[in-house]
């Protein structure tokens, strides 16, 4: 505990002490009062205690009080802090003053393109700045135009194919209507011209390579593509088999 207590004093006074004011009050102090401080050192052995402090007493008495001593000595270190930041910035308005008026007039005499004049320089900056920000905006709305073609095209690409998807089944649906109307007209043909006993006759001789006993039937079928000739044999095609088939198919 003592020793924290310690410590901390010790920080204190470090503190204290490395105070540039407090360095310049103790110089103050010593410099103001080397009489008091020299007889403080010099008593003669023979003077008793009685007389050495009769003698600080008249000192400080003169001086106009122990108070006074500090509070004079405390005004007088003031005094270099003062003319210390007076010219520290007198010295630094000297050297900005150099710096910013007569070094570039000096400048601008040995060479007028090497300085320019700060209120043509601020006109040039505000309109770099300007263009800059035009360029900025150009820029941002290159992109968002950009973005929207790209977004079009995407849409645009997405229709097409979506119309060439449903051009595709109109078409298939197209032929398979179609290519059911054919087979229809057909079947009806054949069922006004031969009646349905007739037609079933005729498919089971085909189907069974037998005799054809109705040869207008078996012309037509021919005719109409419903049959064909394979290797001397009568057989029924791709559309006559699926016009058979669907016959078929709606008797049962």
């Amino acid at each position: 505990m003592f020793k924290k207590i310690f410590e901390s004093c010790e920080d204190s006074i470090v503190k204290r002490v490395s105070n540039p004011y407090f360095g310049t009050y103790i110089a103050v102090l010593l410099i103001d009062n080397w009489e008091l401080i020299y007889t403080l050192f010099t008593f003669s052995s023979y003077e008793t205690r009685d007389t050495r402090i009769s003698i600080i007493a008249d000192y400080i008495s003169r001086e106009g009080g122990l108070s006074w001593l500090f509070a004079k000595c405390a005004l007088i270190a003031f005094i270099p802090f003062i003319i210390y930041y007076i010219l520290l910035n007198a010295s630094g308005y000297i050297s900005n003053w150099f710096e910013l008026r007569l070094k570039p007039w000096l400048l601008k005499q040995v060479d007028k393109g090497l300085v320019v004049d700060k209120v043509e320089y601020d006109k040039l900056a505000s309109r770099i700045t300007t263009l800059q920000t035009k360029v900025d905006d150009e820029r941002k709305k290159r992109m968002e135009a950009e973005d929207e073609r790209d977004t079009l095209s995407r849409e645009i690409k997405k229709l097409s194919t979506d119309n060439i998807i449903s051009n595709e089944n109109k078409d298939t649906t197209a032929s398979i209507h179609s290519f059911g109307s054919k087979y229809q007209k057909t079947l009806d043909y054949f069922l006004k011209r031969y009646n349905e006993p007739e037609f079933s006759k005729f498919i089971t001789q085909i189907r069974g390579f037998m005799e054809i006993s109705n040869r207008p039937l078996y012309n037509d079928a021919l005719l109409y593509g419903l049959i064909e000739i394979q290797g001397g044999k009568v057989a029924f095609t791709d559309f006559g088999n699926n016009l058979v088939n669907q016959f078929v198919d709606f008797n049962n």
